[in-house]
């Protein structure tokens, strides 16, 4: 239940995206909690950045959605979608420890996760998962997208990255009420 999708984001659109992390420094905020997480975000949606590609991104989500529904029509009604955030994850010790990523009331209406590399990197800053006893390590690669259900099943890690930042482009789509 873990879909990988090549190319979905060209080389421009992602350095456009890193472009406008690096330029809004005042607006970022920075995790730090023993690597249960520890890296710097940027909320695009709720700060208005890069709106002309904040489009594109989000119809590009939905068409994920979209082929993930295919396989898995029961999982997802009606989707609304979470902020758009990049997240940096700087070499040598930015990591997100296993977790999963509905853990409380708040986080229960998370559905689907979808993330997006906007970078490729070299050496570490994998995502791995491990689901009933297998891991699925997934290599971050710049444009490459991945969607998977949130929930308790599905536990997972970001690998700390040991040759340059990783910058990950994070979403959720929501259930929504009829």
């Amino acid at each position: 239940m873990i879909h990988e999708f090549s190319r979905v984001l060209d080389q421009q659109e992602c350095d456009k995206l890193i472009n406008a992390f690096e330029d809004n420094e005042k607006l970022h905020e920075r995790f730090d909690n023993d690597n249960r997480p520890s890296f710097t975000q940027l909320n695009i949606t709720g700060n208005n950045i890069e709106k002309s590609l904040h489009d594109v991104i989000v119809d590009r989500v939905h068409k994920i959605v979209d082929i993930y529904r295919k396989d898995y029509p029961y999982l997802i009604k009606t989707p609304g979608l979470e902020q758009l955030r990049i997240k940096k994850y700087n070499p040598g010790g930015d990591q997100f420890d296993w977790h999963v990523d509905v853990t409380n009331y708040n986080s229960a209406v998370r559905s689907l996760a979808v993330q997006m590399y906007l970078n490729t990197v070299d050496e570490g800053g994998e995502t791995v998962f491990e689901v009933q006893g297998n891991k699925k390590v997934i290599k971050p690669i710049a444009g490459n997208a991945f969607c998977f259900p949130p929930m308790w099943m599905f536990p997972h890690c970001g690998k700390p990255t040991e040759s340059q930042p990783k910058y990950i482009l994070t979403t959720y789509m929501h259930y929504l009420k009829d």
